[in-house]
């Protein structure tokens, strides 16, 4: 099976006019103030407008069937402003209406969004763009314009099973990861690898060598916490969804006492995956969802240019229904420590 063809099979062209029914059906307000204040509505709009096969392909996202799906809208974007240069949200509403459909989308799949108070301050959508030096810290303003390696999104943050066993300083890690494309004319890819590929490289001992707590994981960048998993595993077959993976090249190492196995195991991951990544070029308009626990994704570098029409993604994250988090407040019920 070639690559093109497991790729287009989890892409639903959305027609332009579709497209502009449900952009006029979306809400009026600020997405990121309180974005499950509309979920059952836009949900159901979604539900009404779109074909059998991508509300289907949602569906099985949700049931663990389906690594990702892209809902490839004909969104017209046109009246954007410029691409922002930070992490925080843009108050201009051109974008809120798409963001709205992801939000419905996001229902059909069973999931409600969600946010981290350590990350970009708790911020709903995020903006993914290159920043100029000293636009956030010197370090992410670097890596903005760099090529990301792959990983998982809040690595260090426990699982479901972890969470609801007493591991609970801090809410779980998303079950999705959610990215728009409003802007991407280099064609920048966002590179993806899938657990079930990834695994196929390790040999029994080396997967199960996953399982137990060989490793070291500390916090990405992003998140303004000191939190560490050490030990910890990195696959864990105890999840509602199946099994679930973390994985990030700089904040996962193997501890003193980790067997062979699972150093080779590791080693095997690093090398593998530059191997097996599928590019995903989105385009703007594109709405992707991934699991982000059986999805390891990275991107290519969009270079150093910033603001004008350069590459502007919007981030967002994911729970299932039946995951549950420390909520910090409960008027803000998106808002997780």
């Amino acid at each position: 099976m070639s690559i093109f063809w497991v790729m287009q099979d989890k892409i639903f062209e959305i027609s332009r006019s579709i497209t502009e029914a449900l952009l006029r059906a979306m809400p009026i307000a600020d997405p990121c103030q309180d974005p499950n204040a509309f979920r059952n509505g836009v949900k159901a709009t979604l539900e009404s407008h779109l074909p059998s096969e991508a509300a289907n392909a949602l569906k099985d996202l949700s049931s663990g069937l389906a690594p990702y799906v892209v809902l490839r809208t004909s969104a017209d974007l046109s009246n954007l402003p410029e691409t922002p240069t930070t992490f925080a949200p843009q108050p201009n509403s051109s974008w809120w209406p798409i963001a709205w459909m992801t939000i419905g989308a996001m229902a059909i799949a069973d999931a409600r969004l969600i946010s981290y108070r350590c990350e970009n301050d708790g911020a709903a959508f995020v903006n993914l763009v290159s920043m100029p030096v000293g636009a956030e810290s010197v370090r992410l303003s670097e890596k903005s314009g760099s090529a990301m390696r792959g990983h998982t999104d809040a690595v260090s943050f426990p699982f479901p099973s972890e969470y609801s066993e007493g591991d609970n300083q801090h809410s779980p890690s998303p079950d999705l990861l959610i990215l728009v494309c409003l802007k991407n004319p280099e064609g920048v890819p966002t590179n993806i690898a899938l657990l079930e590929e990834i695994l196929q490289e390790l040999t029994d001992d080396e997967e199960n060598a996953l399982k137990e707590l060989h490793y070291g994981v500390t916090s990405q960048r992003t998140f303004k916490t000191d939190y560490k998993r050490i030990p910890s595993a990195l696959l864990s077959d105890r999840e509602d969804q199946g099994l679930s993976f973390r994985f990030s090249h700089s904040s996962v190492t193997t501890i003193d006492t980790a067997p062979e196995e699972a150093i080779s195991a590791l080693k095997k991951i690093q090398s593998t995956l530059p191997n097996i990544y599928m590019p995903l070029p989105l385009q703007p308009g594109d709405i992707c969802i991934l699991n982000n626990r059986t999805v390891v994704h990275g991107r290519g570098a969009p270079g150093n240019a910033f603001g004008g029409s350069t590459r502007w993604l919007l981030r967002t994250y994911g729970w299932r229904e039946g995951t549950i988090g420390n909520i910090e407040n409960t008027d803000i019920a998106h808002l997780h420590t």
